[in-house]
């Protein structure tokens, strides 16, 4: 929903599978435009396909690419809307995957975090004037969430963050606009997501 991708747009998935945003764009998007769908483990991208074949979706397009370092074919993409779903420590869903409580280390936030970097840096050139870039993680760590969007920023000047209050409810929003649910408050998965707009 933060996302809000459109009929007939041009949406780049940069970590896509196992596919289920993908395939709730699609359905979103009336399955009309193009999706193209990048993630480096081809195994994974391969099941994301499956799904879409199944449901029907067939304006994806699926790509084996590597979102740090995409090839140039890849990087010619001009895209009306980017999803960075990043890797992170999936610490917001420790009730579905309590494995990870002995799995994650403190270093495990700084790895991520220059992981999370790379990729939206190389996302964000994909995006045309006026387009939309969406950051999104499964994590409640402002180290891997706000703090992230507060350095892309300021490597980005021509990225502003776009207040998502028109897309969630209102006790889902952060007072900087960005999307974070809390397993504690909320009764659901903590994860965040941050609207970030290209500049016309």
């Amino acid at each position: 929903r933060v996302l809000d991708p459109l009929p007939g747009e041009t949406l780049v998935d940069v970590c896509a599978a196992p596919g289920g945003k993908l395939l709730y764009s699609c359905m979103r998007m009336q399955n009309n435009g193009r999706i193209v769908a990048w993630d480096s483990h081809a195994g994974r991208l391969r099941l994301a396909e499956k799904s879409a074949t199944v449901t029907g979706c067939s304006i994806a397009e699926f790509v084996v690419e590597d979102g740090t370092d995409p090839s140039a074919d890849a990087r010619s993409v001009r895209a009306d809307r980017v999803l960075v779903d990043a890797p992170c420590t999936g610490l917001g869903v420790l009730s579905r995957r309590p494995d990870l409580r002995w799995r994650r280390t403190a270093s495990d936030i700084d790895e991520l975090a220059l992981l999370q970097d790379r990729l939206l840096d190389s996302a964000c050139a994909l995006i045309r004037p006026g387009g939309l870039l969406v950051y999104s993680t499964c994590t409640i760590e402002p180290e891997e969430n706000e703090q992230r969007v507060e350095a892309f920023l300021a490597r980005h000047g021509e990225f502003e963050v776009e207040s998502a209050a028109s897309f969630v409810p209102h006790h889902l929003l952060t007072r900087h606009g960005f999307y974070a649910s809390l397993p504690h408050r909320d009764g659901i998965d903590g994860a965040f997501a941050a609207r970030l707009r290209k500049r016309a």
